[in-house]
This record gives structure tokens, sequence and C-alpha cells, in this order.
């Protein structure tokens, strides 16, 4: 397995593609894998499960964030994860970050986040995002300064305001 160099200054974002297929399916079961692991079935009987899980998240924010900008993060020209981002007149959303699990805890999301805070700042508006209640990475936005705007049974919805 290649080394990856974990130099925030080799970030790189790039517009995602079909090539990225296979990538993303990888990443959003790296994401995922967790949830299943209960139901102690095999990779080969998990995988349709996760195939159509993909698909709904997929359409999900096709839907709901129909102008957003899908980008695969990049340590040089390794890809690493994937961020999908909408600037809308009132906010931009932060619709979905990950990495992959050699690229998680190691500051690449804060520098990507501190990033978007920058553009916030300059566009003085906030950023927003949605995470699961139970994700570990509300811990990394409440310490970039993001405060609970809402919690409903399953997401937090949080912001970032530049005003703060």
């Amino acid at each position: 397995m290649e080394t990856i160099s974990m130099n925030p200054g080799n970030l790189v974002l790039r517009p995602c593609d079909d090539r990225d297929k296979d990538f993303l399916f990888a990443l959003f079961v790296s994401v995922r894998m967790d949830e299943f692991s209960a139901l102690n079935w095999s990779p080969a009987q998990l995988e349709p499960l996760l195939r159509v899980q993909f698909a709904a998240q997929s359409q999900s924010y096709a839907s709901a964030f129909p102008q957003a900008a899908h980008e695969i993060i990049c340590l040089g020209q390794e890809p690493v994860g994937r961020m999908i981002m909408d600037d809308s007149a009132e906010a931009m959303h932060l619709v979905d970050i990950a990495l992959i699990p050699a690229c998680r805890g190691r500051g690449l999301g804060t520098t990507l986040i501190r990033k978007l805070q920058a553009q916030c700042t300059v566009l003085r508006k906030p950023l927003r995002l949605h995470v699961a209640g139970s994700n570990r990475a509300i811990n990394l936005y409440e310490r970039l300064g993001f405060v609970a705007a809402a919690d409903t049974e399953m997401y937090r919805f949080m912001e970032w305001n530049p005003a703060q």
C-alpha cells in the first residue's frame, strides 16, 4: 500500500467525474461500515445493501442541493476524500465531507473547513452543515466554532457565522 503524505499544503480539490465512481463507493463503505457491523454479514451480503444506500444518499443530495459542487479531495494526485458544497445566496452549505480512514484525524478536514470559513468571512455569510447526532465529527465542528442550530432525532444542524 502506498504511503500518503499528510502535508495539508498538498491538498487539492478537483471536480468529481465518472472516473471517481468506484472511489466514491469505497469511501461511502468506509464511512458507513460500522453501522452495519452488527449484522455480521459477509462483504458479499452487505454490498447490495450498501449500493442501495449509496444511491439513495446520492439522490438525496442531488435533490436537496441540485447546484452543489462535487469535488474530490486529493493529496497531490491521490484521491483521499470528497466534499460537496452548495453556495446559496443566504449561506454556504457543507453538504458532505468524508476522508479515507488513513486520513481521518490528521488535520485535513480542519484545514478544508477553515478554508471554507475564510471564504464565508469574505462573503459575509454563514457556513451550515448537518451531521448525524452520533458522529464524532461534532467535536471537530464545535472546536471550529460551529454551534447547534437545531436537532432532530437523527441529525444535528450546525452553523458557523463569521459575525460571531
